[in-house]
């Protein structure tokens, strides 16, 4: 009875942790869009002390902090919508694969494979760490802008 009982509270864990940040991954339902790009929505998923690490760039630390920095690498987004592959967790840390892909103004288009890491404290974000390939994202930005000069 005791070992079944501690599966169950195991398996509530991490249906926790994993709901926590399918929430965000797809708030928006069906579309798996983020809407408004609300910088203060996403960061009110995080502890006030928390770390989001786009892991090319130095760390930001801090709710006011990241939701500052969202708001500055949104600023150009139009939509975004957020494809899981694999989901995993262990505990309160969850391993989200996905493919962002990201319009920007101008219709620039981005596709970005990352996989981030979330550990999380009593139902928010302690540390969030997306580790992407920084030249994919701006080779995408720049062969649009490339393309556009061409065909003008």
């Amino acid at each position: 009875m005791k070992l079944l009982l501690f599966w169950i509270v195991l398996a509530a864990v991490l249906l926790n942790s994993a709901t926590v940040v399918l929430s965000i991954v797809s708030q928006t339902g069906e579309s798996g869009r983020l809407p408004n790009l609300d910088a203060a929505e996403l960061a009110a998923y995080f502890c006030e002390d928390g770390t989001y690490h786009n892991v090319p760039l130095p760390p930001v630390v801090g709710r006011a902090n990241i939701e500052e920095a969202i708001r500055a690498f949104t600023a150009s987004w139009t939509a975004t919508r957020w494809e899981i592959l694999n989901l995993l967790t262990a505990g309160d840390v969850v391993v989200a694969e996905r493919v962002d892909r990201t319009r920007c103004v101008g219709d620039r288009s981005v596709e970005l494979p990352i996989v981030g890491v979330f550990e999380l404290d009593q139902g928010k974000i302690k540390v969030w760490r997306d580790y992407f390939d920084l030249g994919t994202y701006l080779r995408a930005v720049a062969d649009h802008d490339d393309r556009s000069r061409l065909n003008a």
